[in-house]
C-alpha cells in the first residue's frame, strides 16, 4: 500500500509539473509525536524553502492529518510563510475562498489517480459535493454555481499559536490532544 501510494502521488506530482516531493517515510495511521519528527518536517520544508505551505485542517477527522499539524507547528513556528489549511475528510471555518469553477475537471482527474483511496469510498463525489457546497455558501459564480475551495489562511505563526493552543507546545501535549489524538 505504501508503495501504491507514493506512486500515485509521483503520478500527481508529475501532472502538476512539481519541482520535488518531500517524503518522511513515516508509517501510516501510526505517527509518533517526537520532536525528532518535527526536526525532520522542518527539515523538509527548509529544503523547499515555501512561500506558503498547505496542510489539512488541524481538527481533520483523520489522526494523522492533526498529528501533522502538531509536528508542523511544534517544528516551523517560527518560519516565515503564509499556512493555507484546507479540508479532506471534515469541512472547516474558511477565512479565505477560492474560484476553481475553471479548474474542477482537473482536480477531480488527479483525485482519480489516488486510486487506492477511492476504490472504498466515493471521495471523488465527496471533493465534488464539497466544492459545489463551498461555491453556493460563498458565491464566486452567479446563481450560486461553480466551484470553490474554502481554506483557513493565516501567517505561519499565528497558523503554529493556534495549533499549539489546542494541542499543546512543545512536546507537551494539552488534555484536548490527548482525546483529539486518542
Amino acid at each position: 500500500l505504501v508503495a501504491t501510494r507514493q506512486d500515485e502521488l509521483g503520478r500527481v506530482a508529475a501532472v502538476l509539473g512539481l519541482a520535488s516531493v518531500q517524503r518522511l517515510d513515516l508509517p501510516d495511521g501510526t505517527i509518533d509525536l517526537q520532536p525528532g519528527v518535527a526536526l525532520r518536517l522542518r527539515a523538509a520544508v527548509e529544503r523547499v524553502s515555501p512561500d506558503i505551505v498547505m496542510l489539512p485542517w488541524y481538527l481533520d477527522a483523520l489522526r494523522d492529518h492533526r498529528v501533522t499539524n502538531v509536528l508542523y507547528a511544534w517544528g516551523c513556528a517560527d518560519l516565515t510563510c503564509m499556512v493555507l489549511a484546507y479540508e479532506v475528510w471534515q469541512m472547516l471555518e474558511p477565512n479565505a475562498v477560492l474560484d476553481i469553477t475553471d479548474q474542477l475537471d482537473e482536480k477531480l482527474a488527479l483525485v482519480t489517480k489516488y486510486r487506492s483511496q477511492t476504490a472504498t469510498v466515493d471521495y471523488l463525489g465527496f471533493v465534488e459535493g464539497i466544492a459545489r457546497t463551498r461555491a453556493f455558501y460563498s458565491p464566486v459564480r452567479t446563481n450560486r454555481g461553480g466551484a470553490a475551495e474554502a481554506y483557513l489562511a493565516l501567517p505561519n505563526t499565528d497558523y503554529c499559536d493556534l495549533v499549539t493552543s489546542v494541542y499543546g507546545a512543545d512536546g507537551q501535549l494539552s488534555m484536548d490532544a490527548k482525546r483529539l489524538l486518542a
